[in-house]
């Protein structure tokens, strides 16, 4: 089947944005959390890197790595935005509460996590259509 004639057949309600749960040791804790990460509908995603960025006429001069990497995490992971959570930490903001939480290193992964929900795999896509042919051929 061709992918005209599977979009064709394709119930248009059933689609969903994809989520997973990933598990993150906390050191600050000293144990592991289990954090839900949903796909970020594309166009806020974009908004997310665009708000990121320090362009002067026309220039880009910088790029806020930590503020890119902490609201794409904010937006993906909801247990950050509860605001129970937040003022139980004495904390005023779900930004505060990342950065009390969690080490750079933490940071980095779970923003990897929430890059993966959200198709931005690269390596995993080819291990997935390699597998995908091998079945095709077997």
């Amino acid at each position: 089947m061709n992918t005209v004639e599977k979009l064709l057949n394709m119930d248009a309600g059933k689609l969903k944005l994809p989520s997973s749960i990933y598990e993150l040791y906390c050191k600050k804790l000293d144990d592991t959390l289990e954090i839900e990460c949903n796909a970020i509908d594309p166009e806020r995603f974009d908004e997310i890197r665009m708000n990121s960025l320090d362009v002067d006429s026309g220039n880009l001069e910088n790029v806020n790595v930590y503020e890119l990497k902490v609201n794409t995490i904010l937006e993906a992971c909801p247990i950050f935005r509860n605001m129970e959570v937040v003022e139980n930490m004495g904390l005023a903001t779900p930004k505060d509460l990342i950065k009390k939480l969690l080490l750079a290193g933490e940071i980095d992964n779970l923003y990897e996590e929430v890059n993966k929900v959200n198709g931005i795999d690269a390596e995993g896509d080819k291990k997935r259509q390699k597998e995908k042919n091998k079945e095709i051929k077997n």
